[in-house]
């Protein structure tokens, strides 16, 4: 008899488990007895590793899960970030079943991990443990853009214009960013030559949609904004 916290544990290397908090239970008379029924959520884990063009580790990079051109319309927005360790391994846990891209962006050319049954679009179910062959990623050049918005008489304009980089797929989640234009279409950023990108303007939403890819340094794009 007496009070206890009861605590569970999962064996090494079953990160994909997630366990309740520990429990205070008491017991006492003859023929005491707690019920301690639990349910562990144990989602898909997917792992692989990233190589450059000479088989060398990629380390530090970033890859995006995101939904797979087929998923359910409810996790089209849902994503996550996995980072590649020193020897370029990647490893997600916790995916919920469904259908996943595993996206590497800059500053290489976008592509989308292969899936062992071939394509790109990789099905994690309940439980599922997904080991992806070695993803061999190629670097871009980086090239300076020059965003120009002008009016119809072609008249520049200072505005607010959204890129986003376009996969295979359409948009890729959580790459769009806005950026204010100067008077002359100045752009501060490096853009990856290679990849697919879409500048809109933001102002109003929605605007003058432009997409470009092939470019080349001095690369410049050209948005006209509506009259109104």
């Amino acid at each position: 008899n007496g009070d206890y916290d009861v605590e569970l544990r999962a064996a090494e290397g079953r990160s994909d488990v997630a366990l309740p908090t520990p429990m205070r239970v008491n017991l006492s008379g003859d023929h005491a007895a707690a019920n301690l029924d639990v349910f562990a959520e144990v989602n898909g884990t997917i792992e692989g590793s990233v190589v450059d063009e000479s088989g060398k580790p990629v380390p530090s990079l970033q890859l995006r899960v995101h939904a797979g051109p087929t998923a359910e319309a409810a996790a089209r927005d849902a994503f996550g970030i996995l980072t590649t360790d020193v020897d370029g391994r990647y490893r997600g846990t916790s995916l919920a079943p469904g259908r996943y891209l595993i996206t590497i962006l800059d500053p290489y050319l976008t592509a989308h991990a292969p899936a062992p049954t071939g394509g790109h679009e990789i099905v994690a179910g309940w439980a599922d443990h997904i080991s992806l062959q070695p993803f061999v990623v190629h670097r871009g050049d980086l090239v300076d853009v020059q965003l120009i918005v002008s009016d119809r008489n072609g008249n520049p304009l200072d505005d607010e214009v959204r890129f986003e980089l376009l996969g295979s797929y359409g948009p890729i989640p959580m790459t769009g960013r806005d950026v204010e234009t100067s008077r002359s279409g100045a752009f501060p950023k490096k853009l990856v030559r290679g990849n697919r990108y879409r500048f809109t303007l933001t102002r109003p939403a929605g605007q003058a949609p432009v997409s470009a890819d092939h470019l080349i340094d001095g690369s410049a794009v050209r948005i006209v904004a509506p009259e109104k």
